[in-house]
C-alpha cells in the first residue's frame, strides 16, 4: 500500500497544484456570492469574505476524472495510432515514468502548489508551478484530439495548412495583450504616484495639525472650533497617511466634510466655515505678508511658515464667504488646510478613477490565462499535425488506414469477449458448487424429508 500510495503521489500532487492554479485565475472573473448556509452559526458574516467563488478540491477531482476516463485512453489511442500496440506500450510507459521516479526515489522536488491563495483578486493568476502541469494537461489534450481526429477523418495536408494559417494568425492576438501589459503597467504607476502623494499630503498636514494643537493647548484654547477639530482629525489624517491604493479610493474623504467633521456624517456649514477662519487668521498672524506695492507682497519663510509642496496641488481652495483664494497654493502658512483637504478629496477622486481603468486592464490578465489555456491546446494540435506528417496520415494502405477505428472495435471485442468468459466461468463455478453440495449427506436427507413433506 506505502509504493501505492508513493507511486501515485507525483499525479496527485501535480493536479492538485493545477487544480489550485485554475481556481486562482478564476477568483477574478467569477463574481461570487457568499452562500449563507456555509456560514457557521455564530460566526458573523465576515467568515463569508474569505469563502473562494469555486472548491479547489472539486475541481481536483474533476482533474483526476478527466485524466484517468479521458486523458489516458485517448493518449493511448494516440500510441497505437502512431504504431500499433508498440505505440500504446510506450505511451503507457511515458505515462508511468513520474511514479516510477518516485518509487525509486529520484523524482524532482518541485513545488506544485501555490505561496498564498488571494480570495476575490482579479489578475492573480497563481504561481508557476500549479501552471506547469495544466498546461502539460492540456498540451496533451489538443495532441491527443488532433492526432485521432486527422486518423478517424483521414485529413492531410491541406487541413495541416489550414491550421498552419490559424496558428500565425495568432500573433495578432499576442500583440493585442502586449499593449494591454503597457496600458496596465502605466495605469498602476499612476495609481501608486497619486497614492504616495496623498499619503505624503495627509502626513504632511498631520504634523502641522500637531502643531497647532500643542499651540492650542499652550494657549488655553479648548473652546476654540478649530482647536477642537486639531485635536480630533489627528487620526483621520494618520489613517489617510497610512492606507496603500487599495484602500484610500474606497474610504478616503469624498468631501471636506469628512476631514473638517471627522466623526460626523452631516455637512455643518456654519462649523466648518469658523475651523477655516480661524485657521486663515492664525496663519495670517503667525506667518505675516509683507507688502512690496502694486500688489505684490512677501510671505514670511521659517520653520514654521511654508509653502505647501506644489505635487500637493490638486486643486483650489473652496470658497470661504464667497470668495475664492487663488494665492493659497503659493502663500506661507502654519498650517496648510485651504491646500491640502481639497486636494485630498480630489485625490480620492483621481485613485477612485485609475482604479477602475486598473482593473479593466488587469481583466485582460485573466483573458490572456484562457488565452495561454486554448494556445497550448492549440499548440498540442501543432505538435500532432507534426507527428500526422511523420506517420503519413492520408497516405497509407486502406488496411493501415483510421487505426484507432480499429483500436476501439479490438477493445471493444476484448471487453465484449472477457465479459462471455467472466460469465462462463461464474455458470460453471455455480454449477461445480452445486454438486459439490449434492454430494453432502446431510444436505441430501434434509432434502428428502422436505421432499416427502412436500
Amino acid at each position: 500500500m506505502s509504493y501505492l500510495l508513493v507511486f501515485t503521489f507525483p499525479y496527485v500532487i501535480a493536479l492538485y497544484g493545477a487544480a489550485y492554479n485554475a481556481n486562482q485565475a478564476l477568483q477574478g472573473m467569477i463574481k461570487h456570492a457568499p452562500n449563507p448556509a456555509a456560514i457557521p452559526a455564530g460566526a458573523g458574516p465576515m467568515v463569508s469574505v474569505f469563502e473562494p467563488a469555486l472548491d479547489t478540491n472539486v475541481i481536483w477531482l474533476s482533474l483526476i476524472a478527466y485524466c484517468v476516463l479521458i486523458l489516458l485512453p485517448a493518449l493511448l489511442l494516440s500510441g497505437y495510432v502512431i504504431k500499433r500496440w508498440k505505440g500504446c506500450v510506450l505511451a503507457l510507459a511515458v505515462v508511468l515514468v513520474p511514479g516510477v521516479l518516485a518509487v525509486v526515489g529520484v523524482f524532482p522536488a518541485i513545488d506544485f502548489l501555490p505561496r498564498e491563495f488571494v480570495i476575490d483578486a482579479l489578475g492573480v493568476l497563481g504561481d508557476a508551478g500549479g501552471m506547469f502541469p495544466l498546461v502539460l494537461l492540456v498540451l496533451i489534450s489538443g495532441w491527443s484530439a488532433v492526432l485521432i481526429l486527422s486518423d478517424v477523418l483521414q485529413l492531410g495536408d491541406n487541413f495541416r495548412h489550414l491550421y498552419d494559417h490559424a496558428w500565425y494568425a495568432t500573433a495578432v492576438v499576442t500583440g493585442i495583450f502586449f499593449v494591454a501589459d503597457l496600458g496596465a503597467a502605466h495605469t498602476a504607476r499612476e495609481l501608486q504616484t497619486e497614492n504616495d502623494l496623498s499619503r505624503q499630503a495627509s502626513g504632511y498636514l498631520l504634523r502641522q495639525v500637531r502643531d497647532y494643537d500643542l499651540h492650542c493647548q499652550s494657549m488655553k484654547w479648548s473652546k476654540k472650533p478649530s482647536c477642537t477639530w486639531a485635536s480630533q482629525v489627528q487620526e483621520t489624517l494618520n489613517d489617510y497617511a497610512t492606507w496603500n491604493e487599495r484602500l484610500y479610493y474606497t474610504v478616503g474623504p469624498n468631501n471636506t466634510a469628512a476631514i473638517y467633521n471627522p466623526f460626523r456624517y452631516e455637512r455643518d456649514e456654519g462649523k466648518i466655515s469658523a475651523i477655516r477662519r480661524e485657521l486663515k487668521e492664525f496663519n495670517e498672524a503667525q506667518c505675516p505678508r509683507r507688502s512690496l506695492g502694486n500688489g505684490w507682497y512677501q510671505s514670511a519663510i521659517s520653520g514654521t511658515c511654508q509653502r505647501p509642496p506644489g505635487a500637493f496641488l490638486k486643486v483650489y481652495p473652496e470658497p470661504l464667504d464667497g470668495k475664492v483664494d487663488h494665492d493659497a497654493p503659493t502663500r506661507t502658512v502654519a498650517v496648510a488646510n485651504e491646500v491640502i483637504v481639497p486636494s485630498l478629496v480630489a485625490s480620492r477622486e483621481r485613485q477612485e478613477r485609475l482604479k477602475s481603468e486598473a482593473e479593466r486592464y488587469t481583466r485582460y490578465l485573466n483573458l490572456k490565462w484562457i488565452f495561454y489555456i486554448v494556445f497550448s491546446f492549440a499548440a498540442g494540435g501543432k505538435v500532432a499535425n507534426s507527428t500526422a506528417r511523420m506517420i503519413e496520415i492520408g497516405k497509407q494502405p486502406p488496411t493501415e488506414q483510421r487505426r484507432s477505428l480499429q483500436a476501439v472495435r479490438l477493445t471493444w471485442r476484448g471487453i465484449g469477449g472477457a465479459i462471455k468468459l467472466t460469465a462462463k466461468l461464474a455458470q460453471r463455478s455455480w454449477n461445480g458448487l452445486g454438486r459439490l453440495l449434492a454430494k453432502v449427506p446431510g444436505l441430501k436427507r434434509k432434502t428428502s424429508v422436505d421432499d416427502k413433506t412436500t
